[in-house]
């Protein structure tokens, strides 16, 4: 009976740290994977570089973490002949993304200057198309560059940048309806995952 009591006792410690060490897995990085509703994206300044309420953070807590994560929302309607927010694009519309982008500071020897070498790329679910870019655009007023440090400084830095570009305007994406999967990718890492469907209004 002892025994018996042992191997129960046994596979319910099992159970109950497995079940921790999953919820801790699903938990890690919250705001991975997910859409940020559209209404949040509405003050959004297309290419501000700034940390907006929808602009997804590693976990609190979590100092560990180095990567892209990126925020969207789930649906954007556009007209053919519309215009973009932003004044320095002839864009029809805005697909705006949010994101943060946090590396060590020598990362692939960029000495912090990683952020418009981040690739991004939208795949059209129904055609398969796939669009790519990175942020640097004409006429974009770029942040200020920080002051270079030596390899040793910066061998103790981490830095997180922020960016909000307009996906339709950056990509070149066409004036018609499509549903796209969008992520982000610098070097090893690539950021999370986000659907946007882009609709015609009045459709």
């Amino acid at each position: 009976m002892s025994r018996f009591c042992s191997f129960a006792f046994s596979m319910l410690v099992t159970v109950v740290l497995a079940t921790q060490c999953a919820c801790t897995s699903r938990t890690r990085h919250n705001n991975q994977g997910n859409n940020a509703m559209p209404d949040q994206f509405a003050n959004v300044e297309p290419n501000s570089f700034k940390s907006y309420p929808c602009t997804p953070q590693p976990a609190v807590g979590d100092f560990s973490f180095r990567g892209i994560l990126l925020a969207g929302p789930k649906k954007v309607e556009f007209r053919p002949d519309g215009q973009s927010r932003d004044l320095l694009s002839d864009a029809f519309g805005d697909m705006i993304v949010c994101g943060s982008a946090t590396f060590d500071y020598n990362f692939m020897e960029l000495r912090c200057h990683f952020l418009f070498q981040i690739t991004f790329v939208a795949v059209e679910r129904s055609t398969h198309r796939s669009f790519s870019g990175t942020i640097a655009q004409p006429g974009m007023v770029t942040p200020p560059v920080q002051r270079d440090v030596s390899k040793e400084e910066g061998a103790r830095r981490v830095v997180t940048k922020y960016f909000n570009p307009n996906l339709v305007s950056m990509l070149g994406l066409p004036p018609q309806a499509g549903i796209y999967d969008v992520y982000a990718h610098l070097g090893e890492y690539r950021s999370n995952v986000v659907t946007i469907e882009l609709i015609e209004a009045g459709r």
